[in-house]
């Protein structure tokens, strides 16, 4: 990941997207994993992306119906596994994960396995050299061994504009704000789908 943006928080690649609904969250998802692609950086992400070339990782919970018609419930977490749903490998890029609470990490189900595991596995996340970054309306919404190895917080404010956002790069370790940026990030909302229920299975 030498080119990508995050390398000067390399020792500490876990980060969070904060705001209101409606803010911009996952539109400033979109446009990471633009930057990241112009970088020549592999993207994951837990939600679909349109043009923007990405490995699909799927956590939620699968309907089926065995051999005797009777339905079952199963999970399927590729984070557990290593490997997105086309079989890549789940290492060397950006991972992005859009509301971590509905996808395995949420700070209710602590007592869950998965949810054990997948803190497990953002601890360890920078042995695969993967920087990880989660969207959420509030902080505390993650477990909390997930939120204690945060290293920065991106707080978007939406503005008058649609699309245009207002971004605060918030240092933990600090506790200040390091930087200041307005985006025009129009262009990206026809990049993904704003609709896309995360951690629901659509067929």
């Amino acid at each position: 990941m030498a080119s990508y943006r995050f390398d000067d928080y390399a020792k500490y690649p876990i980060h969070e997207v904060l705001g209101d609904p409606g803010a911009g969250k996952s539109l400033y998802l979109v446009y990471l994993a633009w930057t990241a692609h112009k970088s020549g950086v592999q993207v994951f992400a837990n939600f679909h992306l349109k043009d923007i070339p990405f490995h699909y990782v799927r956590v939620y919970k699968e309907y089926y119906t065995d051999d005797k018609g009777k339905q079952h419930t199963r999970e399927v977490n590729d984070l557990l596994t290593g490997h997105a749903e086309d079989g890549a490998a789940i290492e060397d890029g950006l991972l992005l994960y859009d509301e971590p609470q509905s996808s395995g990490m949420g700070k209710h189900q602590f007592f869950q396995k998965q949810t054990q595991d997948m803190a497990a596995f953002v601890s360890q996340i920078r042995k695969r050299d993967l920087a990880l970054v989660m969207a959420t309306q509030r902080e505390n919404f993650p477990v909390f061994d997930v939120r204690q190895l945060i290293s920065k917080f991106f707080l978007i404010y939406k503005t008058r504009m649609k699309g245009v956002v207002e971004v605060q790069h918030f240092d933990v370790q600090t506790e200040t704000v390091v930087r200041k940026e307005k985006l025009d990030l129009r262009v990206f909302f026809k990049m993904y789908d704003s609709k896309e229920l995360i951690g629901v299975k659509y067929s």
